[in-house]
């Protein structure tokens, strides 16, 4: 499935994803599955399923805060 998720609260850009492992952090595949079209999910995603706590090459780390806006699945 290709889901697509507000990308920017501010701009409201819209990003097509697909929902599998390998290709988003293991708290998005775990947290998105049931969502629906026109629904509102926050994700608080430890650290252990998403970059770790070092931050190395320059991605986030600890624990990461999502709100996810389902516009469309395909």
């Amino acid at each position: 499935k290709v889901l697509q998720e507000s990308y920017s609260q501010d701009n409201g850009a819209g990003v097509d994803l697909t929902l599998a492992e390998g290709s988003l952090i293991e708290g998005w595949v775990q947290g998105m599955p049931g969502m629906k079209v026109g629904g509102r999910r926050i994700l608080v995603i430890p650290a252990d399923l998403a970059y770790g706590n070092d931050g190395s090459g320059g991605r986030p780390s600890g624990t990461l805060v999502f709100v996810l806006d389902l516009l469309k699945v395909s």
